[in-house]
């Protein structure tokens, strides 16, 4: 039997770590016992046919353990287990940082984020122990042997030489070999091979051929005679299959033919290298003449795309039709799109069923010349093209008032508003078919001070207004503005017929008062999104949205033209807009740097003394010059509430002027800012009229990711006398009149019995507890913060409780060492405590913010809860953390409560909720009634009201 047992929850959506599972040198195999529930969004994963292992390193890294010995599946569907703890895990004393679990079956394996063991001192290890941790690895050696042996027997049945048979389908294969047989079997539904290993096992596509990264090079070009034949960057000759066409066949360097599938979407990819950066302020022309073996297929339309280098789809630059004429088009599309690409990529020809395509005359440049072919060319409207991204350079000014500007920059197309009453703005004309949904779809932003409202407006002018944008036409979420973001409309066919239109109308941004907006990309088509292609996408999208994603901030790119400003002391920068992404994390990030090598960034937040509190950092790798860096497989979480951070002490700042505009507000940080609230220390950010060398891209976490990664989480667990764990601290008695008593036990080991209603209790804590106005920040009054609830709370269930006002011992996360926290203690706390006091509440952590308030943290945490219980025997010290704090300090947290008989209150999972924060623009009155207005973000990111009122009720339900 165990003597320890855990509950834990590991769910893909939460945030939570489960608590320290503690053991002691010696412990026997199975003395500890994991209940594990592996959830995705609350619902239960299927461990069917997963097979579990415990990987994990010992405290002081000098042994492996791959286990899965203990773990007994309970509930498959249900996503259930539990794990028996084996011996060799606690071999050696101290923190185990590096332990998971991996769920493992034929697609391969998932793991989630680290568990933390505490492995307490034996005194002693007799050499028996030894032996049984000798015996565990052992086994577990044995357990691998046999399942390689178990996979070298399979092997030469596997690749013994060609398949031993054909299949219409998969479900024939089974028929044929319901308990499998050897050797390998092709499939033809989907051209992959299968062989039996406890089932039926894919293999992946028979005799497919890949590109491998990089394989397409400059030295591979062919050679450009701009006087002969072509002013092109396409390399036809090397066109490649995409998806499995029928047939593909190049003819020169400028022809190429591909023959489709029914029922299936497959092209061509034609490749281009432009050996140099794509020139991303220069328009690109792609100029080719077509024609296809026979029209009238419903699936006509052959979609138009560029890609990158590893055939992802970036931008949808038109559509053409089948049509067995030869017909030569002209498509003109802006090369500003393709930031996420620096020379290389594909342009892909897509068709959806078996006819053929032909390509000729294929030519793409700047310049738009054709050779010896422009005397043929008929160049076809771009706006005739259905699903074609509007050319920004092509707007109309709506209203023609005075004090306005428009600028193309490397940020989109900025327009600017002088005038503070009436409107303004701009738009461009459109040609769709509105017989189908149409969708707009862009990113864009605009200043705080200004309204940016879209429209559908008539053909005739952009002040024809006939249909307005608003939140019932979202797909999706309607999109809280935080910087350059992603907005979906949907208009239906209704719509438009209501307002009179038939394909041709307007779109219309508006500005109501002096501003700017910024546009970066459009597209109004029928498709949703920037480059997706069916309907059947649009009914998925419309289901599950395009990812979230925000652009903070404005592009460097030019910076190397801009002055340099001698700051002093100059450490951190940022801007002054936080994600509000849940579970967001870094896309992306441009940066300029004035030499090559690593510079540090740091995610954080800033609080409400414009601190940076929370902050991780990471060292990144950039160029001399202008920089862009794909970050997203480094899963670098920002989320609801952080932002970026970069090390101007090293990248510099700039000098905004006419040919470097300033579009965002810009917060730095300097060692001649410090902060001047006496209850804590570090520098502020604060607001400069300068330019920073960065801008990031936050986007949300992928399916794949979001259940590859899982998040730990705790689940709260009510005692009941059936499953009373083994801590006094957590045995309640209950009389036969209701009351509740707790048991108690002193060195001598006599127990002892002690009421759990509050006689008399103190509260103290950070700005959470006790802040500006005399309230807890950021409740919106007096009595809604938590203080206040937990104290009303008391005083209904016992009318004669004494809770002693609030108190502020923020001075005690801000001191840096041992000696200085005790002196905290001695004279703001300790006067505060009474022999009599019986409940006492802690909030602190949340401002160990530096690597030497860190330091001694753990040990200090242990001394302060002792010294409460020495100055107030009868106390009951309750701990509540976290709300900013990271988790190494959460883990330590732990660790000092049960060391020194402390309970800790658990509130991250209060924390990251999206919706108990507070928000800029919020009222908030004192306790003398004085009102203010939240304007900052650090003030913002503090509990609001529902977040109050749910740490108010953990603390009720922890303490009574």
């Amino acid at each position: 039997m165990s003597i320890r047992s855990y509950e834990i929850n590991l769910d893909s959506f939460s945030s939570l770590i489960p608590e320290p599972i503690v053991g002691r040198q010696g412990d026997k195999n199975g003395a500890v016992t994991l209940y594990v529930t592996v959830t995705d969004r609350g619902g239960a994963v299927d461990l069917t046919e997963q097979t579990i292992n415990l990987m994990a390193k010992t405290a002081k890294g000098t042994a492996i353990i791959a286990d899965n010995a203990g773990v007994t599946i309970t509930d498959a569907v249900n996503g259930k287990f539990t794990y028996e703890v084996p011996n060799a895990l606690w071999s050696e004393a101290g923190k185990i940082k590096e332990a998971y679990f991996s769920l493992n079956d034929a697609n391969g394996q998932q793991t989630t984020y680290d568990l933390i063991f505490i492995v307490k001192k034996a005194i002693d290890i007799s050499q028996d122990k030894a032996e049984d941790y000798i015996a565990i690895i052992d086994g577990t050696l044995r357990d691998l042997k046999e399942k390689v042996d178990s996979i070298d027997s399979r092997l030469p049945s596997i690749v013994s030489g060609s398949p031993k048979g054909v299949f219409n389908t998969l479900d024939d294969l089974k028929k044929a070999y319901p308990n499998g047989t050897d050797g390998v079997y092709i499939v033809k539904a989907d051209g992959h091979w299968y062989y039996y290993a406890n089932g039926w096992q894919d293999g992946g596509l028979y005799q497919s051929t890949g590109i491998s990264e990089n394989e397409i090079d400059a030295t591979m070009v062919d050679k450009i005679n701009f006087g002969n034949i072509l002013d092109s960057y396409l390399l036809v000759k090397k066109s490649r299959k995409y998806s499995q066409p029928a047939n593909l066949a190049t003819v020169d360097n400028q022809s190429v033919s591909v023959t489709g599938v029914t029922g299936k979407t497959t092209g061509v990819l034609i490749p281009f290298d432009f050996k140099d950066n794509i020139n991303l302020n220069k328009q690109l022309h792609l100029m080719f003449s077509y024609k296809t073996s026979r029209m009238g297929d419903s699936a006509n339309d052959i979609g138009i795309y560029v890609t990158d280098a590893a055939d992802n789809l970036l931008l949808k630059v038109g559509s053409i039709y089948q049509n067995t004429q030869v017909t030569k088009v002209h498509l003109i599309f802006n090369s500003a799109s393709l930031t996420k690409i620096s020379n290389k990529g594909s342009i892909l020809f897509s068709i959806g069923t078996d006819y053929e395509l032909s390509l000729t005359s294929l030519m793409m440049n700047y310049t738009g010349f054709s050779g010896t072919f422009s005397d043929q060319v008929i160049e076809t409207d771009t706006g005739n093209i259905v699903n074609s991204p509007i050319d920004l350079s092509s707007y109309r000014s709506a209203y023609a008032v005075g004090g306005e500007t428009f600028d193309l920059t490397d940020d989109g197309l900025i327009y600017k508003r002088t005038a503070t009453s009436g409107n303004g703005g701009f738009g461009y004309f459109c040609n769709v078919d509105t017989a189908k949904n149409v969708y707009v779809t862009y990113k864009g932003g605009n200043s705080a001070n200004s309204l940016f409202v879209p429209r559908i407006t008539g053909a005739d002018t952009l002040g024809n207004l006939k249909i307005k944008l608003d939140d019932t036409r979202v797909v999706g979420n309607p999109v809280i503005p935080t910087g350059i973001d992603t907005y979906v409309y949907k208009i239906t066919p209704t719509d438009f017929s209501n307002a009179g239109i038939n394909r041709s109308f307007g779109i219309l941004f508006t500005i109501a008062g002096n501003g700017y907006a910024i546009l970066k990309d459009l597209t109004v088509s029928n498709t949703i999104g920037f480059n997706s292609n069916s309907d059947t996408h649009n009914e998925v999208l419309e289901k599950t949205p395009l990812r979230q994603n925000e652009i903070i901030g404005q592009s460097p790119r030019n910076l190397g033209s801009a002055t340099k400003i001698d700051h002093s002391g100059i450490l951190f920068g940022t801007y002054d807009i936080q994600s509000q992404i849940d579970d967001g994390i870094l896309k992306n990030i441009e940066a300029f740097a004035p030499s090559a090598g690593n510079y540090k960034f740091s995610v954080g937040k800033i609080d409400q003394n414009d601190l940076i509190v929370s902050q991780t950092d990471y060292q990144i790798a950039l160029n001399a010059g202008y920089n862009i860096i794909d970050l997203e497989q480094q899963q670098i979480g920002i989320d609801n509430g952080f932002r970026l951070f970069a090390d101007l002490s090293t990248l510099g700042i700039y000098q905004p002027d006419s040919s470097h505009q300033r579009l965002f507000s810009s917060l730095i940080q300097d060692n001649s800012h410090a902060t001047t609230n006496p209850n804590y220390s570090g520098y502020v950010m604060y607001s400069d009229d300068v330019l920073l060398p960065f801008k990031y891209e936050v986007c949300e976490k992928n399916v794949d990711k979001k259940i590859l990664t899982l998040k730990n989480s705790i689940s709260d667990v009510n005692l009941s006398v059936s499953n009373v764990k083994a801590s006094l601290d957590n045995i309640n008695l209950i009389s036969p009149s209701g009351k509740k008593f707790g048991i108690s036990v002193d060195d001598s080991g006599n127990l002892t019995t002690f009421s759990l209603t509050a006689n008399k209790v103190l509260i103290m804590g950070n700005s959470l507890t006790l802040a500006g106005g005399q309230i807890g920040m950021a409740a919106s009054n007096p009595s809604l913060d938590y203080y206040s609830i937990v104290k009303n709370k008391l005083m209904s269930i016992n009318s004669n409780v004494v809770v002693k006002p609030r108190l502020g011992a923020g001075q005690w996360e801000s001191e840096t060492t041992s000696d200085g926290r005790q002196e905290v203690f001695d004279d703001v706390i300790s006067p505060q405590l009474d022999a009599d006091t019986d409940v006492v509440i802690v909030q602190l952590i949340d401002n160990i913010n530096t690597d030497a308030k860190k330091a001694t943290f753990e040990a200090d945490a242990e001394t302060l809860i002792k010294n409460i219980k020495n100055k107030a025997p009868k106390a009951r010290v309750f701990w509540i953390a976290r709300w900013f704090a990271d988790d190494n300090l959460l883990a330590e947290l732990k660790e000092a409560c049960q060391a020194a008989g402390a309970t800790q209150i658990d509130i991250t999972d209060i924390a990251r909720m999206s919706d108990t924060k507070s928000y800029i623009g919020a009222t908030r009155t004192g306790a003398d009634g004085t009102t203010w207005t939240v304007k900052s973000s650090g003030e913002a990111a503090h509990p609001g009201d529902k977040g109050m009122q749910l740490i108010a009720d953990r603390v009720i339900e922890s303490i009574s």
